[in-house]
């Protein structure tokens, strides 16, 4: 985002802020009663954006606002429900282009040929992710280190892979950022990050801990905090411990912020962090575990993911066969969303302008009036309309064959659902998991009493 502001010399913010998310009342203030005053808005890592976030947005946009979406499609979906991007683009509803000029790395990188082979699903060659032990290494921009065991690979994280990227010239404190799969395991952040501490931060890895840290680790922040101008996922190194009340924290810009004991609630080590948590920044090298202890998470998006946020090193150490079956597999094609289908359906709604060019002849695609709310909400009615229910075989006991109506209330939210018995062995549920998938956990608990 700071990068944004730089380049274009305009404001850029978080969506939420955007939007001026209400905490005490948990909703967004700009919405279709309060639109945004704007004109256009570019919103950039829309990989990111899951269905939720996208719905306010676009409700709280003028009908006149030109909107741009920036984002790679290959890379993890969001967090939340959803696959924004990625059905945009598969609706064929909306103007899209295709950018070829990679800015990153150059154009005969390493990093580069990597990435596309594993979007193809293939195991780069060895001319393109060279074998950590042979010469090729040393000039390498992509390598690989085999280990058997993930306790084996953590260790040579720590150890000969370090030695091997400060021989190679990097700061190791600041230039480079493992990338982990998840939080557990043995080359999970939360073990590496002790590890790298040892080897990254001796001086003072055994001093004593102040509220989980000590002098000079390195850091991340994992919400933005807009009154101390600090934003999800910056990195930031502890420089000083105050009146035992808060801790000194020193950015990349050398900005220096104090954070209090509740502030570090937000704050976790650094020396390793998830592939999740680095969407939307770039490093100059990264170091990325690969073992099938993490086999469940393991996924195409993931690797490519984790390699693309390389500047101009990146080093994979793991089993080769969980690369193989990381490679096979991809988080976003399994993901049932239903938007492509609503963006069809309600095409006259989605309304793309003309291929238009800037003052630099730059090609850009904008489009606008994307009712998505409107859409979600007529997609919702012609669902329930004619909606093929939830039939299972009752079995008729005492005291259940007489109800026809079951109260649920949300996990998440204010909301209470119900399931009825519309007719003979037909359920049918009014939240929203249902209207979509016409079928949810609800009717399905439901289904279990009653089943044969």
């Amino acid at each position: 985002m700071k990068r944004a502001a730089l380049q274009d010399g305009v404001t850029a913010q978080t969506i939420h802020r955007l939007l001026e998310y209400n905490v005490r009342y948990k909703k967004f203030m700009r919405d279709a009663n309060n639109p945004l005053e704007v004109d256009a808005v570019v919103i950039d890592e829309v990989s990111m954006l899951d269905l939720h976030l996208a719905n306010s947005l676009f409700a709280a946009l003028p009908p006149t606002a030109k909107v741009l979406l920036v984002g790679d499609p290959d890379q993890l979906p969001s967090v939340g429900a959803g696959s924004v991007l990625r059905d945009l683009i598969e609706s064929s509803t909306v103007p899209v282009a295709w950018l070829s000029t990679i800015v990153r790395q150059h154009d005969s990188s390493a990093i580069v040929k990597g990435a596309h082979s594993i979007n193809r699903g293939h195991i780069p060659g060895k001319k393109i992710m060279v074998d950590f032990h042979s010469t090729d290494a040393l000039k390498g921009e992509f390598v690989w280190l085999s280990e058997n065991c993930a306790e084996d690979g953590a260790e040579s994280i720590a150890g000969k892979v370090m030695d091997f990227i400060e021989s190679r010239g990097y700061d190791l404190s600041r230039d480079v950022q493992v990338l982990s799969p998840m939080m557990k395991g043995e080359t999970g952040c939360n073990a590496l990050n002790e590890l790298l501490r040892q080897r990254l931060n001796a001086e003072h890895a055994t001093s004593n801990q102040k509220w989980g840290f000590v002098l000079n680790d390195r850091c991340m922040v994992n919400s933005n905090d807009y009154d101390k101008g600090v934003f999800n996922g910056e990195v930031a190194f502890v420089r000083n411990f105050k009146a035992n009340k808060f801790i000194d924290f020193e950015f990349s810009d050398k900005r220096s912020v104090l954070f209090g004991q509740r502030d570090l609630k937000n704050v976790s080590l650094a020396y390793a962090c998830s592939v999740h948590k680095s969407q939307g920044n770039e490093f100059p090298v990264i170091i990325m575990p690969v073992f099938r202890e993490h086999l469940h998470l393991l996924s195409r998006e993931l690797i490519y993911t984790g390699l693309t946020r390389a500047k101009s090193l990146a080093v994979f150490v793991g089993q080769r066969s969980a690369l193989q079956v990381a490679l096979k597999k991809q988080q976003a094609g399994v993901r049932q969303t239903g938007l492509t289908a609503i963006l069809q359906d309600g095409s006259d709604e989605v309304r793309g302008t003309n291929l238009m060019k800037d003052e630099e002849g730059h090609l850009a695609r904008l489009w606008d009036s994307l009712d998505l709310d409107v859409a979600l909400h007529r997609r919702a009615q012609s669902i329930t309309e004619s909606i093929e229910s939830y039939e299972t075989p009752l079995r008729k006991e005492a005291g259940i064959s007489s109800e026809t109506s079951w109260k649920f209330k949300s996990s998440s939210s204010n909301e209470t659902y119900t399931v009825t018995l519309v007719a003979d062995n037909v359920l049918h549920c009014d939240c929203p998991g249902f209207l979509f998938r016409k079928s949810c956990k609800h009717v399905q608990e439901i289904a279990k009493k009653w089943s044969k």
